[in-house]
């Protein structure tokens, strides 16, 4: 990724203080990134911050599923959350019911045999901005 708009003086200075201790510029990038977002603590932010982590966890889970859903399965819609799958169902609407009925909890619906998508990465909503 690119970034636009820093600072030239202060990339010279980073790119030297990275020589210096033997490590490489995007580790010191990630570092003050991480102290940066940690004084930014907003509800919302850990709220966006739980489902990412329980997206990753379904996603993860049903990559290394998705071929034993797929021979028992194919065309039925699965439902999974909290890193586990939930139910397969006939129709989406089924499958949307029991997400539904998760309410708090991140849930992923696939049609099980059409090739999966790729990760999603989730935005924080406007209002943490503010």
């Amino acid at each position: 990724m690119a970034i636009r708009g820093v600072d030239k003086e202060l990339c010279r200075r980073i790119v030297a203080c990275s020589a210096l201790e033997g490590r490489t510029v995007g580790s010191i990038v990630n570092e003050a990134l991480r102290m940066w977002l940690e004084t930014r603590r907003h509800p919302l932010y850990d709220k966006w911050r739980r489902i990412q982590e329980e997206r990753k966890r379904n996603y993860e889970w049903l990559k290394e599923n998705y071929d034993a859903l797929c021979s028992r399965h194919e065309g039925k819609y699965a439902v999974v959350s909290g890193g586990a799958l939930k139910g397969l169902y006939d129709s989406f609407e089924e499958a949307a019911e029991t997400a539904w009925k998760l309410r708090g909890e991140e849930a992923l619906i696939v049609r099980v045999g059409e090739p999966l998508e790729r990760e999603v990465q989730l935005g924080l909503p406007a209002e943490v901005f503010k």
